[in-house]
Order: C-alpha cells, then structure tokens, then sequence
C-alpha cells in the first residue's frame, strides 16, 4: 500500500511537471510572437492614420518640396555647431529628390547692376509660379535662395542668406530660363520709386524677398561704401536652396505618404 501511494505521488508531480513546462512553452511562444503581432498593429496603425489625413499628408508634402532643402541643411548645420566643426554645405547635401532644379550663377553686368541667373527644371512636370499657382497651399512660392559663408567673420561660419527670389511664371519641364536679377541694394531704390535701373520685361520675371530685411547687395565688390556682408566678392562657398511648387507631383521624386507621416512625426501631433 505504501509503494502504491509513492507511485501515485510520483506520477502526479511528473504530470504537474509537464504541465508546468507546457505552459512554460506556451508563454515562451507567445513572447516570440508577440513582436510580429506588434508590427502588424503598427503597419495598420499607418495606414488607417494615411486613409484618415490624405488633405492633411498633402499639405504636408507641399511643404517637403518648399522648405525640406532648408531645414535639412539647417539641421546639418545645427549639428556641425553641437560638435563645434565648420562645415561648408552645397546643393546636394540634402534628399536628392529636392536637387534637380539647377541654378547657376553667371556674370554680373556693371552697367544694369544685374546679376544673370540660369535655371534649369529637370523634373518631369512644371514648377509653378506665383501667377500660376492656384493650390489652396498657395502660399508656398517656387524659388531659391543664395547663401555663402561670410569670410571676415571669425570663429565657426554660418550660412548667411545673400539673396531669395521667387519665380513669378512657371518654368515647364527640361526647360532653362534666364533671370537677370537686381542686385537688392538697387532694387530697394527701384521700390522707393527710383528707375534707374529698371527694366519691366527682366523685373516681371521674378520676385525679389525681404529687401529690406537681407543685405542690400552691391555685386562684386563694396563700391558704395557699405558694410563688408553687402558685397558678394565678400563672401565664400557660394550654393543655394531650392523650393518647389507642383501641380502633379513628379514620379521620378515622389515623397511617399509614409515618408510624410514619418518626416513630420505626425502620428505624434
């Protein structure tokens, strides 16, 4: 009788033995499943927020295409300065879907006092301008800005914004267009009513931004006795930023709603 109930005994702690290790088991896969479950949750998650916020995403990417070249080089640059380094940005050390509008800078015409811009678009729709933007995100304005590092300036360079302009007609796709832009010390005075320098075919062109709030540039040297910031000859490793304006959205440089979402963290807001 004693050997019987020690057999019994036995046989119950190897059942409860087993069924501690099955449940073990179970638990184990379920916490190796559980990432897989979560990935799903999350990719769900995506595309129930992108089928909810496509006007919202839209808008979004609009602003990609005008100010994601600047603030990924103002972050680049925010970086560098943490770190204490000088560095020297250039057009394409950004997303490189934001690069293929080309400007180039060409010759200064001392006797018009204009600079001669060349700007190519290589994406395969229009850049609109100001007089054919009819988005309701019209506020944003296809251009491009020049900046250099201001030589003089000791310690680390930043930066500087010599001069912005925005295009006033569209520029249509594998087409180049040919600025000749007044320098903004002069166009200042073009504005107070002096018409020196005007010309209405070339100023039609463009606009010229915050004259009155950047340099009044004098190009290529300080021949008005201003400050040393107002001559371009001034300054050093000359690029410029581009903003875009579409009405289609070019395939070949598309930003995927994911992207947007993902950007500007906008599961977050």
């Amino acid at each position: 009788m004693k050997s019987k109930t020690i057999l019994t005994n036995l046989v119950l702690l190897a059942t409860s033995t087993m069924l501690i290790a099955c449940s073990n088991n179970n638990s184990s896969i379920n916490e190796k499943s559980s990432p897989t479950t979560e990935q799903t949750s999350n990719v769900d998650s995506i595309e129930n927020f992108i089928k909810n916020n496509k006007d919202r995403i839209n808008s979004y990417r609009d602003n990609y295409y005008d100010s994601g070249m600047s603030s990924q080089n103002l972050k680049l640059q925010r970086e560098a300065e943490k770190k204490n380094e000088q560095i020297y940005l250039t057009a394409n050390d950004v997303d490189p879907r934001l690069t293929k509008l080309k400007v180039e800078l060409g010759e200064y015409n001392h006797d018009t006092k204009r600079l001669e811009v060349k700007v190519t678009n290589n994406y395969s729709e229009d850049i609109i301008g100001i007089n054919d933007n009819t988005k309701e995100s019209n506020e944003l304005r296809a251009g491009f800005t020049i900046k250099g590092y201001f030589m003089e300036r000791t310690g680390i360079k930043l930066a500087g914004t010599i001069m912005s302009v925005q295009f006033m007609d569209s520029i249509k796709s594998g087409e180049t267009v040919t600025l000749n832009i007044l320098m903004p010390y002069y166009e200042a005075d073009r504005i107070s009513g002096k018409q020196d320098y005007a010309n209405a075919e070339m100023d039609s062109k463009y606009k010229l931004m915050d004259v009155d709030n950047e340099s009044r540039l004098v190009y290529p040297n300080n021949d008005q006795g201003q400050l040393g910031m107002n001559a371009m000859s001034n300054y050093s490793n000359i690029f410029t930023e581009t903003r875009l304006v579409f009405n289609e959205y070019p395939k070949e440089a598309y930003i995927t709603d994911e992207e947007i979402v993902e950007y500007y963290n906008m599961m977050k807001d």
